[in-house]
């Protein structure tokens, strides 16, 4: 291994590594990714085999991962933290891998195809990372752009995954000035590098201010505590429940308007004793009797199996209840991947959100308290660009976000989430409420902005006036249309330099002319 420092480009490695790494929330620096992948790509032309430019990317991204994903280091459970190395690690090598693919197409295909090849194959692993019980759509190249609301109007006809085209574009026509021997050989790029900025600058623009008033706007209390979150991870103590109640009485009283809907954090409701197992239910059921206002809260559910659930539960006035139960679970902090074929994996779960392992929900539909429809995510599941799709289809006034980010403390994890959870809010035009244990507490806006925000571990109430729209999006009507057509291209790419290696395998070797050296 002596040999490694040596063989590997270290500055393209640190330059775009870094670059990538800054161009995340919270970081203010997004346009960085414009140009991040410059380095990398250069280093793509020139780069000996296949296999070294995989290791190059690789340690680029493990430095994208070290400036702007260190933060599940800092877990307050240390074994929550400790679990978190294993895909801090292998991630970026799964981002690496278009690179090493690419570089095989390229010496099959010539430069022009290699690059097709590359964004292609990088669309792909994203869409990869985005789907299956090993899903983790964090580190998305898109979500680099979550806060530059002048460019990332058009995700509501892409997706995140449109964002990642874009970024990846941007780079190549860098490339290429760059490159441009001459000041009139580099008008094309120059130019190509203006139009894509100009477009979604003037879309974003258009878009913002065509977006119709809203049809209403629904008063919601929202709720954040401020607890610890070793004592948030303690699902036996209901204490919290306490706290929970009385800062919603004293909401209750001073409020200007009389909300429509209470909204309290992800698993505000722990544990009943086994002994009295409708303990907690029934008292939130006579409490919000006599608020008369209908309480969305997440709540640690058990199943008749002796399982648990991260659950939404929706009580109303009436005495009815509805529930939502979280579909996408984090790998191993929630869920272990593959655990129903192979249940000897259960011994790897982590008890990283206070109890060791949940069942994932079957079941997507908005809660309805009287007239108001709203879509629940819980957590993670703000990250995935297709989760909120069927509440729109089924007619959600508006998202709603239950999350705990307290588990890392004041580290860019909590910002990160509310960034990515801005891109729900323009992807379907709908307002987002995100109500956090810890902070941030805020409305975002359709077209991605804040109305408010509550700031780390304050503890408050606030009422959220959210806006109403109703018109879908294309991103809403047919999702993820862009992965699927890098699928497509992908397959072509692949088949066509599969196809040339063969022929070349087949044709017999040149013989060496007469009278030449040997």
């Amino acid at each position: 291994m002596r040999f490694l420092p040596h063989a590997v480009a270290w500055r393209p490695v640190l330059l775009s590594g870094l670059g990538l790494g800054l161009s995340f929330p919270p970081y203010p620096f997004p346009f960085l990714a414009w140009v991040a992948l410059v380095p990398l790509l250069h280093r793509w032309e020139r780069a000996p085999s296949a296999g070294a430019l995989l290791l190059e990317a690789y340690l680029a991204f493990l430095v994208t991962f070290a400036v702007a994903f260190f933060w599940p280091l800092c877990h307050a459970l240390p074994q929550a933290a400790l679990a978190s190395l294993t895909p801090l690690l292998a991630l970026p090598l799964v981002m690496a891998l278009p690179f090493g693919a690419a570089a095989l197409v390229r010496r099959r295909l010539g430069h022009a195809v290699g690059l097709l090849a590359l964004t292609t194959f990088y669309l792909v692993m994203e869409g990869g990372l985005s789907r299956g019980p090993l899903a983790f759509p964090w580190p998305l190249l898109g979500h680099t752009q979550a806060e530059a609301l002048h460019f990332n109007q058009f995700a509501d006809l892409t997706g995140v995954p449109g964002l990642t085209l874009w970024i990846w574009l941007l780079n190549l026509a860098v490339l290429a000035l760059v490159r441009a021997p001459r000041r009139s050989s580099a008008r094309g790029p120059a130019l190509s590098l203006l139009v894509l900025l100009a477009l979604p600058l003037a879309y974003g623009a258009w878009r913002r201010a065509s977006l119709p008033p809203p049809e209403d706007r629904l008063p919601v209390g929202v709720v954040q505590p401020a607890l610890g979150p070793k004592a948030w991870a303690d699902v036996h103590d209901l204490t919290r429940i306490d706290t929970l109640v009385h800062q919603t009485v004293t909401f209750l009283q001073v409020a200007p308007a009389r909300p429509h809907l209470l909204v309290w954090p992800e698993t505000a409701l722990p544990l009943p004793p086994v002994s009295a197992p409708g303990r907690v239910e029934a008292r939130l059921r006579d409490q919000v009797a006599r608020w008369g206002v209908p309480l969305l809260t997440g709540a640690v559910t058990r199943t008749p199996g002796g399982t648990y659930r991260n659950t939404a539960l929706l009580f109303r006035p009436d005495g009815t209840t509805d529930r939502y139960d979280k579909h996408r679970l984090v790998p191993f902090a929630e869920r272990v991947p593959f655990v129903d074929v192979l249940p000897a994996l259960g011994a790897l779960s982590v008890p990283a959100g206070g109890v060791a392992g949940y069942e994932p929900g079957n079941r997507q539909a908005p809660l309805r308290a009287g007239r108001l429809s709203v879509g629940v995510l819980i957590c993670f599941e703000s990250a995935f660009g297709n989760h909120p799709r069927p509440y729109i289809e089924q007619g959600a006034d508006f998202l709603a976000t239950l999350t705990q980010d307290g588990w890392w403390g004041r580290t860019p994890g909590y910002r990160q989430h509310l960034a990515l959870t801005r891109l729900r809010a323009i992807e379907t035009r709908r307002a987002v409420v995100q109500v956090s244990v810890s902070g941030v507490t805020a409305l975002l806006l359709p077209d991605g902005t804040s109305a408010f925000e509550l700031g780390w571990m304050e503890r408050a109430a606030r009422l959220a006036h959210v806006p109403v729209l109703t018109p879908t999006t294309f991103y809403s009507r047919h999702g993820d249309w862009l992965t699927g057509l890098a699928l497509l291209a992908a397959l072509l790419v692949t088949a066509r330099s599969v196809y040339a290696a063969r022929r070349a395998g087949s044709q017999p070797p040149t013989r060496p002319e007469s009278g030449s050296c040997t």
